[in-house]
């Protein structure tokens, strides 16, 4: 199987580079792209080679949608059989930190996993003034959003690689009164499939002991995405053997 993912994500392009998107709103900032070009490239490729002399196997191409999104379109394409009979499957990222011309690799894990969390607080509001008759939720969403994270270093193995950072936190619409509702979102990234099976029921536990001191009430929606990339070493020393013959050492 070659692989590659073919979403966009919902932001507008400013870059004004000439291969910048002509849609509003929409853009491909991941570089998928750049991956269904180079899919779809190795897909003619393919068909040449094949015209003069027959391949010795056959080659699937899985062009992935929502890898954006949680769960993600990788267990919707398995759950359609997409990897039935697939004995090895390659897939690639661009990389703005590597020069152009140069292909990394590596054995193990590379990428991890990606799962989707969502804090929902709410308690009693009221005015700035009188904070000791609220639950002062925007003050536990502060403690939510910086002992979360800090409280996942200390129960997961540091090799693990586990990593919580917000993408959304918001309460509030004035500067005066103490808010009812607030809610914080973000990734939990993960190298180790160890760790990754335990994440879950910890942020459970620990969000509870996190903004229990406050009295306010927690809601936890958990979306697991898809597992860690753990590249096999296998794989690796043919993909290496097939660009040093292209590109060289």
């Amino acid at each position: 199987v070659l692989r590659a993912d073919i979403d966009a994500l919902p932001l507008t392009d400013r870059a004004g580079e000439p291969w910048a998107s002509t849609v509003p709103g929409v853009a491909h900032a991941c570089g998928h792209d750049v991956h269904t070009t180079a899919l779809l490239g190795a897909a003619l490729t393919l068909a040449e080679l094949d015209a003069r002399l027959p391949l010795p196997g056959r080659v699937r191409l899985l062009f992935q949608p929502a890898e954006e999104v949680m769960p993600g379109g990788a267990k919707r394409l398995m759950a359609q059989g997409a990897l039935d009979d697939v004995v090895r499957a390659f897939a690639l990222h661009c990389d703005p930190t590597l020069d152009v011309g140069t292909v990394g690799l590596k054995v193990g894990p590379l990428t991890g996993a990606a799962d989707a969390v969502e804090v929902l607080l709410s308690g009693r509001g009221g005015h700035t003034s009188r904070p000791h008759l609220t639950q002062d939720l925007t003050f536990a969403l502060g403690h939510l959003v910086t002992g979360l994270p800090a409280a996942l270093s200390r129960r997961l193995d540091p090799r693990a690689g586990a990593t919580l950072v917000w993408g959304l936190v918001q309460a509030g619409a004035t500067h005066n009164v103490i808010p009812s509702e607030g809610r914080a979102a973000g990734t939990i990234r993960i190298l180790d499939a160890g760790a990754w099976a335990e994440a879950e029921r910890l942020v459970n536990e620990l969000v509870g002991a996190v903004v229990s001191p406050y009295g306010v009430r927690a809601e936890v929606r958990y979306t697991r995405g898809v597992p860690p990339v753990v590249n096999q070493a296998e794989a690796v020393g043919l993909l290496a053997d097939a660009v040093a013959a292209q590109l060289g050492p």
